[in-house]
């Protein structure tokens, strides 16, 4: 990541740009945020490589929330341009396609994804083929010009340290980190069932654009007041 001004102090922790060295923490952090989601059934090596894919490529924004008295990492939030979650998932996947092959038996969560992802591939496939009818029920969210949005791609803070207003400080940080760098608006996708999140995203003047059976996406203006 590149270096960045960012940072918010409090009375009890500090949001500032995270570290190599911030990076165990911040799996250990995740872990204990999303137990059973998919991403964490990848296990640590997983999230090891993503948050470090995120941290040393100029367009990731990664932040981390510091508890002033412990000095470890207790929330954190990444995300940036959008072109390096697909970026990473060519990188890693060899790795990927070994480690959900070995979890497809031992998780649930990993065999309802993928066996969604295969059928939706199925459905795609038998579209452009006309097969299928075109799918016109839940159209793809409205884009913004390539280069003028980043996405958030995950937030979360600690079970232990919540309520001390770490997650409107951290969506506050990414959005000064995305204006800084010129970004006119940013998106997150969120699933339906997360209504922790997606109250805190409305709470941070977040606005849905579209909602599907299976998630909802949210945008935001850099220079919408929270």
């Amino acid at each position: 990541m590149t270096d960045s001004p960012t940072s918010v102090q409090s009375s009890s922790f500090r949001v500032v740009p995270a570290q190599r060295q911030h990076v165990e923490e911040m799996v250990a952090c995740h872990l204990a945020i999303f137990p059973g989601h998919f991403t964490s059934e990848l296990g640590a090596g997983y999230l090891r490589r993503s948050h470090r894919y995120y941290l040393d490529r100029p367009g990731g924004i990664c932040l981390v929330c510091i508890n002033d008295q412990t000095g470890r990492v207790v929330a954190f939030v990444k995300g940036g341009r959008p072109e390096l979650r697909s970026e990473f998932t060519r990188w890693d996947m060899w790795r990927f396609v070994g480690r959900i092959t070995w979890r497809f038996v031992a998780s649930r969560e990993v065999r309802r994804r993928l066996t969604y992802h295969l059928a939706e591939g199925v459905r795609k496939l038998l579209r452009k083929l006309h097969v299928m009818p075109a799918k016109t029920r839940h159209p793809a969210p409205p884009e913004d010009p390539p280069g003028t949005w980043s996405m958030l791609i995950s937030v979360g803070v600690h079970p232990d340290c919540r309520g001390r207003g770490m997650g409107r400080a951290l969506m506050e940080a990414f959005r000064a980190e995305s204006a800084r760098r010129g970004y006119k608006t940013m998106r997150l996708g969120v699933r339906n069932d997360n209504e922790a999140a997606i109250g805190l995203y409305r709470k941070c003047g977040w606005k849905a654009v579209l909602t599907t059976p299976d998630g909802s996406f949210f945008k935001r203006s850099v220079e919408d007041p929270a």
